[in-house]
């Protein structure tokens, strides 16, 4: 037999339903996302303020909003080492993603 949760009781638990709803709210939204979203080569913990500042002056971003201009087919580009994903670049310092793009891309020859 069920009971009626009467007034007193039901705002006893308001808070703990706005806790499982949050909490669930932010279980759903985690969901499809993965490590692999994340760019491996964010890591700009050992460039000085005036490196960080020269990848914004070039407008460097990770993924290319151009399918033909990637750092990888860059005349700048320079290949990762053996095993490692982030390659570097010829004019700015820091680990660079193979599919990135900076407004001084030159096509490679």
């Amino acid at each position: 037999m069920s009971e009626k949760m009467n007034r007193k009781e039901f705002l006893k638990k308001l808070p703990l339903i706005g806790i499982a709803f949050v909490g669930g709210g932010l279980l759903l939204q985690s969901c499809g996302q993965s490590k692999t979203d994340e760019d491996p080569c964010s890591d700009l913990s050992k460039l000085t303020e005036e490196e960080k500042q020269t990848r914004k002056d070039f407008e460097y971003v990770a993924k290319s909003p151009f399918p033909d201009k990637l750092c990888s087919n860059c005349e700048l580009w320079i290949a990762p080492g053996e095993g490692k994903v982030c390659g570097g670049c010829e004019i700015m310092q820091g680990p660079i993603n193979p599919n990135g793009y900076c407004t001084a891309w030159a096509k490679a020859s």
